[in-house]
This record gives structure tokens, sequence and C-alpha cells, in this order.
């Protein structure tokens, strides 16, 4: 799939297309977690591959580039916010001012924005102070961003930390095998 331009003449189907929003939210939200889990199995990403992984997997099923730009947002509450030009491809402008892992957090919703094509191009946009401020989940496609951020960054978490420790009843190291089993996608 090769995305060259943008604009709405030139948007393409989306990586993973977002259930109606006419039936029961708690239906839906299972839905679209299904389907980035299956997204991310067919783009061949392991947990362990990190927001790295997953960053280079969406590029590489994009045939575009997916630049981070850490830097010092100045805008009130402004976290993140993605841009698009037809020389560099997506770039991720996400706050210095703030842990590595929420940073992780806000490139996984920048990245769940562009996966489910709810992008909105700083040109489109009334005014780059108005936009994506954090927890401002009033449009639908920030809400599923924002599920999709969570889902993946769960995910992640899970696999990297999520280690059983050795039980001393054999009974007890059994079933902690049974769910370690199950800790991934």
């Amino acid at each position: 799939m090769n995305r060259t331009t943008r604009g709405n003449d030139a948007l393409a189907t989306p990586l993973v297309a977002t259930p109606p929003h006419q039936i029961p939210e708690v239906v839906r939200y299972q839905m679209l977690r299904r389907r980035v889990i299956r997204l991310l199995r067919l783009l061949s990403v392991e947990p362990s591959d990190g927001v790295g992984g997953i960053i280079d997997a969406v590029a590489s099923a994009l045939d575009l580039s997916i630049i981070i730009y850490p830097t010092n947002l100045m805008a009130d509450a402004m976290l993140g916010f993605t841009d698009y030009t037809d020389t560099l491809g997506y770039v991720i402008f996400v706050q210095s001012a703030t842990t590595p892992e929420h940073q992780a957090h806000i490139v996984l919703h920048e990245v769940a924005h562009i996966m489910l094509e709810t992008f909105e191009p700083l040109d489109d946009l009334p005014a780059l102070g108005n936009a994506h401020r954090t927890a401002d989940y009033s449009t639908p496609g920030e809400r599923d961003a924002e599920f999709v951020a969570r889902a993946i960054g769960t995910l992640l978490d899970l696999d990297s930390d999520a280690r059983l420790p050795t039980q001393p009843d054999p009974r007890v190291e059994r079933l902690a095998q049974t769910l370690q089993d199950r800790i991934g996608w």
C-alpha cells in the first residue's frame, strides 16, 4: 500500500477498520481490540518488539516513514500530535517533559490515529492549541485512539514485565504456568 499523497481525495483504507458506532460500546471495543490484535499478528509483531517494533511494522505496512520527534510542546495540556508531509511521511511530536513510559503511551496513541485513519493533518485543524488536548475524548476518533493505545500498551507490558514468580506449591505452579501461556497476543 503506497500513500504518497494525503488529503480528502487520497485517503486509503485504514489498517484497522473501526466498528460501527451504532452497536453497544462494550461490543464495539471488544471488536476493535480483536481487530488490533489481528493486525499485529498479520504484521508479525511480537510483544517483545515493543513500541519501536509496532512503529516499524505500521510504517512498513503503509510504505511510509513514521518519525518520532520529542520536543518541548508549549501548548497547554498538549502532549503529542502528528503531522504528515510528502517528503518525511508521518512525524509524531511528543512532549519531552514527561516520563519515558508516558512518552511511549503518547506515541502509541498517535500511531493508533494513523492505524485507524482518524489522524487530522495540522492544516485541517482550526488551531494547534485546540488539537488533541490531554483527557479530551469527546470525539469517537480520540476515544478509539486512546482505547487502541491502552490495549497495545497493556499487551506490551504484560509480555515484558509479567513473568510470574516460581510457586512453592506444585498445584499453584501449574496454575501459574497456565496463566503464563496466555500472556501476549
